[in-house]
């Protein structure tokens, strides 16, 4: 099996979030929240990749646990969602794959008629009522194509 390349890991990670919150929920959240939350989630590897050899577990695990307005460290940013939504786990690399899933999150909802590699876009409702996004492009992990069975 060949290795998968970062990009290859937050385009998968992508996928996930469409299946989960389609292109038209993405459109939205115009206040930067998708940004926001990217930001959590590098401040959630930043924080796993400097205390990764540490014995203090419970207060890392006490840190990523209060992302919402805490003060325990400088500069914790504020995760803009419900605080259910805020998963980081303790590996620093699939913080990273979810960080980068958002900012191409923001990039779709910037371009809406495009994903972030610039191939259209469009909304499919599903046979249960679910909106979820297609693409045209060869090997896209896309909500859509799951369901087609692609």
């Amino acid at each position: 099996m060949p290795l998968r390349t970062g990009i290859d890991k937050i385009i998968e990670e992508r996928g996930r979030q469409r299946r989960r919150w389609p292109l038209a929920h993405d459109r939205a959240h115009v206040g930067g929240e998708l940004l926001q939350a990217a930001r959590c989630y590098l401040w959630a590897a930043q924080l796993l990749s400097q205390f990764q050899h540490t014995r203090d577990t419970d207060t890392v695990d006490r840190w990523l646990r209060e992302p919402v307005n805490t003060r325990l460290l400088p500069e914790v940013p504020t995760w803009p969602f419900e605080t259910v939504a805020w998963r980081p786990g303790r590996d620093a690399g699939r913080c990273l794959e979810k960080a980068g899933a958002l900012i191409a999150a923001e990039l779709d909802r910037l371009h809406p008629s495009h994903d972030s590699w610039g191939v259209p876009l469009r909304d499919v409702r599903t046979a249960d009522g679910h909106t979820v996004v297609s693409t045209n492009r060869p090997g896209a992990v896309t909500g859509a194509d799951e369901e087609d069975g692609a």
